[in-house]
């Protein structure tokens, strides 16, 4: 009897694509995060590591993809959502009152920020402890108990 085995590995073209479905989700609990100071933080908070807890490896080589590509597909294709993430945030949470001195500068560098930190970090472990996420927001001003 043979016994075939697998790899989990994905094509570039796929990965990619993956990767940047994942995003503005992220974005979105980020937001959620900078703008509510009540609500279920602790819910958002494993949202955002739930998106990308595990990064896949590449079909051809069987390594994880770099930092480089992860950051190009996540954080390059979809900077420009930044304030369509803090909207969605505010609309999908409408029975909650923002922050009032809410500033998209100050979102639009913890997002980036954040992706840059994932980046590095998944290109280096293909499974994300929640741990590390919640060390990473904590850093980022975005803590569970205000």
């Amino acid at each position: 009897m043979k016994q075939y085995i697998y790899g989990m590995g994905m094509k570039r073209k796929m990965l990619a694509d993956w990767i940047d479905n994942h995003t503005f989700q992220v974005m979105v609990a980020l937001a959620q995060l900078y703008l509510f100071h009540s609500g279920n933080r602790t819910h958002w908070r494993k949202e955002v590591w739930e998106k990308f807890s595990r990064m896949y490896r590449l079909k051809k080589t069987n390594d994880l993809p770099d930092a480089d590509f992860i950051l190009e597909y996540s954080w390059g294709r979809n900077y420009h959502l930044v304030e369509y993430a803090l909207q969605y945030a505010k609309d999908k949470e409408s029975s909650l009152t923002p922050i009032s001195n809410a500033s998209y500068d100050e979102f639009y560098t913890i997002v980036e920020d954040y992706f840059i930190w994932l980046s590095r970090k998944l290109s280096s472990v293909e499974v994300l402890a929640l741990s590390d996420v919640k060390y990473e927001l904590d850093s980022l001003g975005l803590t569970e108990y205000i």
